[in-house]
């Protein structure tokens, strides 16, 4: 098979740079309000509980305070999953949009650095 044939051309390349460029802000924005959206509620949850502790001593009261850090501890994994998976995604978006302007030669040349392997980003 030839590698030719997955060669993409110059116009090819431009175009999946701006659909590359198009899709990382909005994805930015999206990730900055799941961390405020999940921030707010667990900073709320956990003024609940804070406040809640004087009244320790009465019963369904008692139990709700534990039930209000386990729901703490549950929002706080589930926030801690989803970030990190739209920070990685952000992460790959721009490594991609970073090997795209390479490919299309918007740079100069890097400098020379003797202690890597390549000089050439991405290089395989």
């Amino acid at each position: 098979m030839s590698e030719d044939k997955y060669k993409l051309d110059k116009e090819d390349l431009i175009a999946l740079l701006s659909s590359y460029m198009q899709i990382l802000p909005p994805r930015w924005e999206s990730f900055q309000s799941y961390v405020n959206i999940y921030v707010t509620l667990i900073l709320g949850l956990f003024t609940v509980v804070i406040a809640g502790v004087k009244d320790f001593n009465t019963f369904p009261f008692n139990l709700l305070l534990l039930i209000g850090c386990y729901l703490i501890w549950i929002l706080s994994k589930y926030a801690k999953e989803t970030i990190k998976r739209q920070n990685s995604h952000i992460k790959e978006l721009i490594v991609v949009i970073a090997k795209l302007e390479y490919q299309l030669g918007l740079y100069n040349k890097l400098e020379k650095r003797n202690d890597l392997a390549e000089n050439e980003p991405w290089s395989d």
